[in-house]
């Protein structure tokens, strides 16, 4: 009994020796043993690769249900965003990088050069995809060039290459990417079952660059390999998209087709119907169906958060057969019913603009225009050309409507007095009764509000009530109006609550102060007092030489745009003739109008009429530039050249009084020719005589310059130097500016006031003040301190804390306030400024907004 325990003991023991002494031999990475072999190969699958790759697969999920699709345009093939921008799937790919990293620290089994654990490579492309979907492309190529220098015989350095690609196309830097891929193509070790990898980041490459050709072939071997039908369905989206590109309407349909044969998301059926309908050929038998179909979803209430694009694609498909009504209808019902779609109201309002702008109704396009820049998405396509058009028609009917009304304001000033009265009266009830509709419009709305709002919300209000009525936010031509204005006192705001507030954390605002400041501005501009219209018509003959003056100058530069901008030869020689019949034009206006009303008729080959104006030209104006330059072509160029030899004469005399050589420049501006460097030689010589103790011959030089140039800002200087003249002391205060290096002096026994600058984006001002306030009660119970705030310029808050007696006790305050803790952890948040300021040095602060100027000045004569 005794010796059968005692074996048995034996036996025991001695296999979980040997189990022991295997698996701590095992964990080894110095040997390649087949138990060390296995032992870290099953390891660094199952436990690092496995919880990483599950991890990216996370994040990939995650990344997929926050991107939204914008299907008015081509859809990308990869649904990850801006990867350097977004950090949603940060924590999953961190998460991946620490298993990956641990999995390659610990489980490398690498004797001699050769690595004996297979799973060290794919631990290195899941550590180079984290890094990619990271966002840090840098580190994700580094992790793939490694894969692909030290696995050259292993096949997953291929799969490595084509990642390498995806880095330089997420870098833009598509030639790089394209001599990855074609080494790829051209090496025949390629393995057959990457080649669904190769040809989609093939095809996602020219979609990038929108080399839409070459990236149709890769898309169609894709989708032939594609293995879910999700994203079979996605690739067959794209191509057709990409043949609508490209007006190959016939394969586009197929493929829209095959989209709505695999019965996708709502989402895409529903826009793979409205590509279809404009795919669709206008004289095709299918074409009126569809067109019906569009129509009876209008009225499915299944569609109704669809209104908008339906009715765009009506409007297209008006447009096809140059319907152009039917088609500003429907565009006008897609902008009514778009309500939370913003960017398909801005593709709506961008299809009015054109039509507008072809029909040459620029007044009404620029309306357009100025809505489609509002709603329209700033990674729209064309929205630099969009932004560049309505600027240019912005600044046509600006110069348009300066004509006009100072034509109607000329007009009104020859009327009788009690005409003119009358004229006015009817203006101002005409006012008033706007205001009175629009207070009845406001109480019938607020009334719809509360009985909607007893019905179920506020969804009732958009329903089938959008398309008529007479409210205002109902009319999208009206409500455009003032989409421009308000954008350039708020910029794009998201609609939301309290969207005027840049810090919606607390309901007290400091920009409620810009707001009435604008109000009581307004109030001076009173629509219904006499007096506002009385006084701006022109009433004396100065009153008439400026307006016509903005006549004939409005005239001129709408007619450039016309010509340069809008090649509208017709309308710009309309606006030129306009200026022919003022009475009251410069010759020199004159002259400039007769050639450019030359220029145009020739340029359009209309000879006999061009030479009407350069007769007129050469008879009333023969010695204007412009009848020089219609005999000598090169009169411009021979000018210029002169100009040219003046400038370097000039540059000579220059260097002459920088040298303090005095004498060679009043040698060199004795004689002074009249041209556009006279009044700079006769400064030079004013200065060379003050430099030579000659005050005399300064005085009555400079005495004539300010009489023949009186509006030249040389005049102004020679002011600065008469006063210092006058007070010597004025010359050491600019001596000490100038030896600080700075436009601050130094006045440490003056008045003193501690400035913070912060940013006025997403600070809570009112906040600040209400902590600085406990600050003061707590450490200077004592001591009365006025904290104020107002806006620097229009992105920063300046709050001030005044006044200290000298700079010592303002630069004792600074100490304090800097060690508490309350106020410095909530400037933390910012990027901030603090610094004690003389009230004497206040002002040209304030005045050129220099926080970074005095912030200089601040350390180094406060701080140092």
């Amino acid at each position: 009994m005794y010796t059968h325990m005692f074996k048995y003991s034996f036996y025991k023991y001695s296999l979980i020796l040997i189990v022991s002494l295997l698996f701590f031999s095992s964990c080894s990475t110095k040997k390649k043993s087949w138990v060390s072999r296995q032992y870290h190969n099953t390891t660094a699958r199952y436990n690092g690769y496995f919880n990483g790759n599950q991890s990216i697969k996370k994040g990939l999920k995650k990344i997929d249900q926050t991107f939204e699709d914008d299907y008015s345009q081509i859809l990308p093939i990869f649904k990850t965003g801006d990867l350097q921008k977004s950090k949603t799937a940060h924590s999953y790919m961190d998460k991946a990088i620490q298993k990956s990293s641990v999995v390659i620290q610990k489980h490398s089994i690498k004797i001699r050069g050769v690595e004996y654990c297979k799973w060290i490579d794919d631990n290195y492309l899941l550590l180079g995809k984290s890094y990619f979907y990271k966002g840090d492309i840098e580190e994700a190529l580094r992790s793939f060039s490694f894969l692909k220098e030290n696995y050259k015989k292993s096949e997953i350095r291929f799969l490595a290459e084509i990642w390498m690609a995806k880095c330089y196309i997420e870098k833009k830097d598509f030639a790089s990417a394209e001599n990855v891929l074609i080494e790829l193509e051209n090496n025949k070790r390629f393995p057959k079952k990457y080649k669904f990898d190769f040809n989609i980041v093939s095809a996602d490459s020219y979609m990038r660059q929108k080399n839409y050709s070459l990236a149709t072939d890769h898309l169609q071997t894709s989708i032939k390999l594609v293995k879910t039908k999700k994203q079979k369905t996605r690739l067959n989206f794209i191509l057709a998209q990409v043949y609508q590109n490209q007006k190959i309407y016939s394969k586009s349909r197929s493929y829209y087709k095959e989209v709505l044969s695999s019965s996708p998301e709502y989402v895409m059926t529903f826009n793979a119907k409205m590509n279809l309908a404009l795919s669709s050929n206008k004289n095709n038998n299918d074409y009126n169906k569809i067109r019906s179909s569009l129509i009876k979803m209008s009225k499915d209430d299944k569609n109704k958060e669809y209104l908008d694009q339906i009715f765009y694609t009506l409007g297209r498909m008006d447009q096809q057969k140059n319907d152009t009504v039917s088609a500003v209808t429907n565009y006008l019902e897609s902008t009514i019913n778009s309500v939370e779609n913003s960017q398909q109201k801005g593709l709506s309002f961008l299809a009015l603009s054109e039509i507008s702008f072809i029909q040459k109704d620029f007044l009404q396009s620029k309306i357009y225009y100025d809505s489609t820049a509002f709603f329209l998405s700033e990674s729209y396509e064309f929205y630099s050309q969009i932004i560049n058009r309505k600027n240019i028609l912005t600044d046509l009917v600006f110069y348009l409507n300066t004509v006009h009304l100072e034509d109607s304001l000329q007009s009104l000033a020859l009327l009788p007095k009690d005409q003119l009265d009358l004229v006015i009266t009817e203006v101002i009830n005409k006012e008033l009764e706007k205001e009175k509709e629009r207070i009845e419009q406001e109480t019938g709305r607020q009334q719809n509000m509360m009985n909607n709002s007893g019905r179920g919300g506020r969804n009732e209000q958009f329903g089938n009530n959008t398309s008529g009525g007479k409210w205002y936010f109902y009319n999208p031509a009206t409500l455009s109006f003032g989409l421009s204005e308000f954008r350039k006192n708020w910029g794009k705001r998201k609609l939301e609550d309290n969207w005027r507030r840049s810090n919606k954390n607390s309901e007290g605002s400091f920009e409620s102060d810009s707001t009435q400041n604008t109000d009581a501005k307004n109030q001076s501009f009173n629509t219904k007092d006499p007096q506002f219209y009385l006084s701006q018509i022109p009433s004396t003959l100065e009153d008439f030489q400026l307006s016509n003056k903005k006549i004939v100058n409005s005239c001129f530069q709408a007619a450039l745009i016309f010509r340069e901008n809008l090649n509208c030869y017709e309308k710009a020689n309309e606006m030129l003739k306009n200026i022919l019949t003022n009475n009251n034009v410069d010759s020199n206006y004159l002259a400039m109008t007769l050639f450019s009303l030359f220029q145009n008729l020739t340029e359009k080959e209309k000879f006999s009429r061009a030479e009407k104006f350069k007769t007129q030209l050469t008879n009333d104006f023969p010695n204007s530039l412009y009848a020089k330059l219609l005999y000598d072509s090169k009169y411009l160029q021979k000018i210029t050249e002169a100009n040219i030899i003046e400038e370097n004469r000039f540059d000579q005399v220059l260097s002459y009084f920088k040298n303090e050589e005095f004498d060679n420049v009043l040698l060199e501006t004795k004689n002074i020719y009249t041209n556009d460097f006279s009044v700079k030689y006769k400064f030079l010589r004013a200065l060379s005589f003050l430099k030579k103790s000659d005050t005399l011959s300064f005085l009555s030089l400079a005495d004539n310059i300010k009489k023949d140039y009186p509006k030249n800002k040389i005049s102004i200087e020679i002011d600065e130097i008469l006063k210092v003249l006058k007070d010597p002391g004025l010359m050491n205060e600019a001596n000490a500016k100038a030896e600080l290096g700075s436009a601050y002096l130094k006045y440490d026994n003056s008045k003193h006031l501690l400035a913070i600058v912060m940013p006025r984006e997403g600070s809570d001002v009112n906040y600040l003040k209400t902590i600085i306030s406990d600050f003061h009660a707590n450490n200077y119970p004592n001591d009365t301190y006025e904290i104020s705030a107002v806006l620097l310029g229009v992105d920063q808050h300046l709050v001030t804390i005044k006044s200290f007696e000298n700079k010592a006790i303002s630069m004792s305050y600074y100490s304090t306030i800097n060690d508490s803790p309350n106020i410095i952890n909530e400037l933390a948040k910012y990027d901030y400024k603090i610094m004690a300021i003389a009230v004497d040095n206040f002002a040209e602060f304030y005045k050129n907004k220099d926080v970074k100027g005095y912030n200089g000045f601040f350390n180094k004569t406060y701080l140092k």
